[in-house]
């Protein structure tokens, strides 16, 4: 069983992030996506709360790892969450897939086409042999109210710039219909 995110401690002055970031297996990179994308934060397992829309953020991607068993836990995440076994008023905006090496074989591509289905979106973070060995807080960070978050930094990779974009603009979307338990379409 899932469980859910705790936010009940008063004596803190928590923010809850705009997105959360599920990990399907504990190898996804949820915790350097986390370190790249400021609006963001690892979930660390749970789906937060959907009931308290005015203190947490509902919005969940799940990460996968390019593997067939990352693959196949985020398919099984997203099917239980859609038949409402788990995640109760969470919005699950999509699916990000992370490679797991610079190649990918036929029959695991061919399995993440297939699991994507499964998803309203999916986003792909391709091969980056620098990050096997990148200190995770040495990273650089991308927001997206930033004054220059749309132009190029050579810092941030292309494709992690480009998802964080993405990832704004499907949070952004769903805004509208925040506090009315619909899900924007």
């Amino acid at each position: 069983m899932t469980e859910t995110i705790d936010t009940t401690d008063s004596a803190t002055q928590w923010i809850s992030p705009s997105l959360w970031l599920l990990g399907a297996t504990r190898e996804a990179g949820v915790s350097t996506l986390e370190q790249f994308w400021s609006f963001t934060a690892d979930s660390e397992g749970s789906w937060p709360p959907g009931d308290d829309r005015e203190r947490v953020s509902p919005y969940v991607v799940i990460v996968a790892r390019d593997s067939f068993k990352s693959l196949t836990a985020a398919q099984n995440l997203a099917l239980a969450h859609q038949r409402g076994e788990i995640g109760a008023g969470s919005e699950l905006l999509g699916l990000i897939t992370v490679a797991s090496a610079p190649t990918l074989d036929k029959p695991i591509r061919q399995h993440r086409d297939v699991v994507g289905g499964a998803f309203e979106q999916s986003w792909h973070i391709g091969w980056h042999r620098s990050l096997l060995s990148a200190s995770v807080d040495r990273l650089p960070r991308w927001h997206p109210l930033a004054a220059d978050a749309t132009a190029p930094n050579p810092a941030l990779p292309t494709d992690i710039h480009t998802v964080g974009i993405a990832l704004t603009n499907a949070v952004h979307a769903r805004i509208p219909a925040l506090f009315t338990g619909q899900v924007a379409s």
